[in-house]
């Protein structure tokens, strides 16, 4: 039986940036959100393999991120 070679996942960075250079670059106000992608890529965990980031991950970063903007 013939199986296809596994891939290996994008890091989070890669998958935001190519998503930012493919989809979002088209949209309106693509500028307008640089700095939430800016913030993604800037992530402890965006090194890791996309299929590797865990909800923890996540809600660990969104606490941190509220915590941030009720600062501001």
């Amino acid at each position: 039986r013939w199986e296809a070679p596994a891939q290996e996942a994008p890091t989070l960075a890669a998958a935001v940036g190519g998503y930012r250079q493919t989809v979002a670059a088209k949209m309106k106000g693509a500028d307008n959100y640089a700095y939430r992608f800016d913030m993604f890529v800037g992530l402890p965990f965006a090194s890791k393999p996309i299929d590797r980031v865990t909800a923890t991950d996540l809600s660990r970063t969104c606490k941190a991120c509220h915590n941030f903007y009720k600062k501001s």
